[in-house]
C-alpha cells in the first residue's frame, strides 16, 4: 500500500506502507502531521478511539456527520490523482518486483504536473454539488447542517486553509458561473 497528498501548490511524499504491516489506529496515528489537512473519512483505523484521542490531543476538529459515508469519491486523489500515476507506472511495460513498482512510483509522481494536481481539487466542489443535485433528502440534509469542513484557498505563495460550512461554498461557488455535470464514468 502506498499513501499520498496532494496540495494547491505540491505533492507529499510518497508513504509506503511495508507488505504485511497491519495500517491499524496505532500505525495511522504515528503518520499524521499536525501540518496537513485531515479528510476524515472514518474507516476503522480513522475513526478509533486512539485516533480520535490523538486529533483531539492536537486540537483538530472532526464530526462524524462532516464527510459522507461512501463518498462517492470525494476525494482529488480518489477521482483523479491516483489513475493518472497508475497510468504513468504501467505505460504498457510489465513491473519487475516491489522495488520496480516503488520505484516507477516515485517517478510518476514527479511526473504529475502542479496544474494537474490543481485542476483536480478544482473539480471537487462541482462533484460535491452533484451530489447534493442527485441524492435524496437525506444527503442534502448532511450539507445542510452546520457542520464545518476544511477547505482550501488557492494562492499564488502558499496553501491557505479556512473553515466554511460545506453547502454554503458550494452553493457561493456556483452563483456566477454555470454548474457543469458531472457523471461518472
Amino acid at each position: 500500500m502506498v499513501w499520498a497528498g496532494v496540495l494547491w501548490n505540491g505533492k507529499t511524499e510518497l508513504l509506503f506502507v511495508e507488505p504485511g504491516l497491519k495500517t491499524n489506529a496505532e500505525y495511522y496515528v504515528q503518520q499524521l502531521r499536525e501540518d496537513f489537512v485531515l479528510q476524515q473519512d472514518w474507516a476503522p483505523a480513522h475513526a478509533s478511539r486512539k485516533t480520535l484521542a490523538f486529533l483531539d490531543s492536537v486540537s483538530v476538529e472532526y464530526h462524524k456527520t462532516e464527510y459522507p459515508s461512501a463518498s462517492l469519491d470525494l476525494n482529488p486523489l480518489d477521482y483523479r490523482v491516483w489513475d493518472e500515476l497508475n497510468r504513468i507506472v504501467c505505460d504498457g511495460q510489465e513491473v519487475a518486483d516491489l522495488a520496480d513498482l516503488r520505484r516507477r512510483i516515485k517517478i510518476a509522481l514527479q511526473k504529475l504536473s502542479i496544474s494537474f494536481v490543481r485542476k483536480a481539487i478544482e473539480e471537487f466542489r462541482d462533484r460535491a454539488q452533484c451530489v447534493v443535485d442527485s441524492a435524496s433528502d437525506n444527503i442534502q440534509s448532511q450539507f445542510d447542517k452546520v457542520c464545518l469542513h476544511w477547505w482550501y484557498k488557492p494562492s499564488s505563495e502558499s496553501v491557505s486553509f479556512f473553515w466554511a460550512p460545506l453547502y454554503t461554498l458550494l452553493q457561493d461557488s456556483l452563483k456566477d458561473r454555470e454548474s457543469k455535470k458531472w457523471r461518472y464514468v
